[in-house]
């Protein structure tokens, strides 16, 4: 892929017009700068850029363009997966931190659980689109286990409403884990768009 170099350009358009002060100067007329008098345009000199290279250019900023797309999206979606997640870590804790603890049957209990189930279905419905391929496959496990939706579920354990404290403390451990994998992978993707 060749690169228009704007030092090279820049050297260029001076030799073409040293070049047309060479033929004002041979045919007796007044350069450029000579003819410019006060109230009047200027001349300028274009130089004409190759049609390839601006395609190529352009081609090149589209292909850019549509990976920061897919990072964003990614990103944003990563985001809010780890906004559900930090929030049903709450509610679990609501149950792990209670002292006296609740008894099982607990009106309030229940309410929380059924806050946490509630969340989980956000998390089930929530698509994360993959990355683009290289970032992808820099990190091919993580992806999978972040935009694969059987690993999403299996990270985010179903309570039922009468899941025993033993159950709630592993469950906000699986937690832990998976929002500690949702911001490994919002870390690599702002690693790779420092780039």
């Amino acid at each position: 892929m060749s690169t228009v170099d704007p030092i090279q350009s820049a050297q260029t358009a001076q030799m073409v017009q040293d070049l047309a002060h060479k033929k004002l100067a041979g045919t007796g007329q007044s350069s450029p700068q000579e003819m410019k008098q006060p109230g009047q345009d200027s001349v300028t000199v274009a130089v004409p850029a190759s049609t390839k290279s601006l395609e190529r250019l352009e081609s090149v900023t589209n292909e850019l363009n549509q990976v920061a797309k897919q990072v964003r999206a990614t990103d944003s979606a990563l985001q809010e997966r780890h906004s559900l997640i930090s929030q049903m870590k709450v509610e679990l804790n609501k149950i792990v931190k209670n002292y006296p603890p609740f008894l099982m049957d607990s009106d309030e209990r229940k309410e929380i659980l059924m806050s946490y189930r509630s969340l989980r279905q956000f998390i089930e419905k929530l698509i994360v689109p993959p990355p683009p391929d290289p970032i992808y496959k820099q990190e091919k496990h993580l992806w999978d286990k972040l935009t694969t939706q059987d690993a999403t579920t299996a990270d985010t354990p179903d309570l039922t409403l009468t899941a025993s404290d033993g159950q709630v403390a592993s469950a906000l451990e699986s937690l832990g884990a998976d929002q500690a994998a949702v911001e490994n992978g919002r870390e690599a993707l702002a690693k790779t768009s420092q780039l």
